[in-house]
């Protein structure tokens, strides 16, 4: 739709996802992982043209492997650091 208007694309910001960090109920909180798994994604398989996402967290959110985006492994495959990058290389990716 927002292509059809006549601008390039959407820009969708995120912000606040270490409320779903603080989520008690281990199923929700995987249940909104998986969504956030599905928008990577497509994101990176070229799926969803025209659309972008900025997603905003604590560092506790992303990196703990107990309840943050590292404790879903197909998540903390996607985030990690390339360990590749290193010596003064960049993953501009």
């Amino acid at each position: 739709f927002v292509r059809l208007a006549g601008f390039g694309g959407l820009m969708v910001c995120l912000d606040e996802l270490v409320n779903l960090y603080k989520l008690a109920n281990t199923q929700a909180r995987n249940a909104n992982y998986e969504q956030i798994l599905r928008i990577l994604n497509d994101s990176l398989q070229g799926s969803s043209e025209g659309l972008g996402f900025i997603l905003g967290g604590t560092p506790e959110f992303l990196m703990d492997t107990r309840r943050g985006l590292f404790s879903y492994p197909a998540l903390q495959s996607r985030l990690a650091e390339n360990s590749f990058a290193k010596t003064g290389l960049v993953d501009l990716s």
